[in-house]
């Protein structure tokens, strides 16, 4: 049988699919009247604008996506954030039916709970390949499904940005005593973090960071890497661009669907959907990947004057230290981050043995080969 015939009788198959599946949720009450009619009109909430390059851009296209397997089936309509909630409500508001779904990063909504930061990055926590590793082989994605669960949220990882950088300053930071006093925008547990070296970190959207940081409302500000920074303007606002971003070594975005409407699909659309969303989360790391190769050196030719350096090794170790204290504070007083870091934290140091026989000593070779 020819592919072209293969990929014909699939197609038929995910239709019949839908089409069974529109007449079993119709018989639940919930939204009849879109259901006769043969389609489902969803509504996906944004933690971010719309448009923002690598993030809101990737949304609409993974809509799509997900409306052509479905077949026409499905029309999803997606909102910036503010347009129906703003970006950290996407939980709340998935989980209630407000909207369909949301694509955020988790860690944007810890004010439902700090356990929401495995599931995006924690402070030198695991790289892209191993959080994928953990997410679908070494529990992640169970204990997901569970916490979520109680939100009423059926949780997918989608979308993926490597490892950021570590931010954008207005003054070498000499020394982790440097630190003190510094206002800086960051998200998720990096700003704790810091907060136990002495900095005062400031949340605040996409849309309010430029302006902070030209008025000096912030000292630094962390941002993402070299391809998003630069469209946000920052390096004409900074002079120091610092890295790693131990803050964020792999960041994930989730894709979060009302529950009972994700388990209204049939196993067929369910399968035929992840499948999409799955495939997104490598699309989008290769965009980010080698669109941030470009940026790099786009930024190194057109802006001289950057000083592009590594933080100190002691101010590494003190935010270190700091990460420590954080995590092991979360564990004593939250049984949800006690159970989620545990998972997570058996499976890191697993992966760094084995990155010790691989990864590091063939980065080190590689270097010293082409360096």
């Amino acid at each position: 049988m020819s592919s072209k015939k293969n990929n014909t009788v699939s197609r038929r198959k995910i239709l019949k699919n839908v089409a069974i599946a529109g007449t079993a949720v119709t018989a639940t009450g919930l939204a009849a009247p879109v259901y006769a009619q043969g389609k489902r009109n969803l509504k996906m909430a944004l933690g971010f604008p719309k448009g923002f390059p690598g993030f809101g851009d990737f949304a609409v296209d993974i809509a799509k996506r997900l409306e052509y397997v479905s077949g026409g089936k499905l029309g999803i309509k997606v909102y910036g954030s503010g347009e129906i909630v703003s970006g950290s409500e996407g939980i709340d508001a998935a989980g209630a039916g407000t909207v369909d779904m949301f694509y955020a990063a988790a860690y944007t909504m810890q004010h439902k709970s700090k356990a929401l930061n495995f599931f995006t990055t924690i402070p030198f926590g695991m790289t892209m390949i191993e959080h994928w590793a953990w997410m679908t082989n070494g529990g992640g994605q169970e204990l997901a499904d569970e916490f979520l669960g109680k939100f009423n949220i059926k949780p997918f990882m989608c979308g993926q940005t490597y490892m950021q950088w570590g931010g954008w300053f207005n003054k070498e930071i000499n020394s982790a005593e440097y630190l003190r006093g510094l206002k800086i925008r960051i998200s998720g547990l990096g700003g704790e973090v810091y907060r136990k070296a002495g900095a005062t970190p400031l949340v605040m959207s996409v849309r309010e960071s430029q302006p902070a940081m030209a008025s000096g409302v912030v000292d630094a500000i962390e941002m993402n890497s070299p391809w998003v920074d630069q469209i946000m303007g920052f390096q004409k606002l900074a002079k120091y661009y610092y890295y790693p971003g131990w803050q964020e070594p792999s960041t994930d975005m989730m894709l979060g669907w009302n529950k009972d409407l994700w388990e209204s699909f049939s196993k067929a659309e369910q399968d035929g959907m992840s499948w999409i969303i799955g495939s997104g989360l490598v699309t989008n790391l290769g965009r980010h990947f080698s669109t941030n190769i470009k940026q790099l050196a786009r930024l190194k030719k057109e802006q001289p004057h950057i000083k592009i350096q590594q933080f100190p090794d002691d101010v590494l170790m003190a935010l270190g230290k700091g990460t420590r204290e954080v995590l092991d504070d979360l564990a004593a007083s939250d049984a949800d981050v006690k159970k989620i870091w545990g998972s997570y934290k058996a499976f890191l140091m697993g992966a760094m043995d084995y990155s010790a026989h691989t990864d590091l000593p063939f980065m080190n070779a590689r270097a010293k080969v082409f360096g």
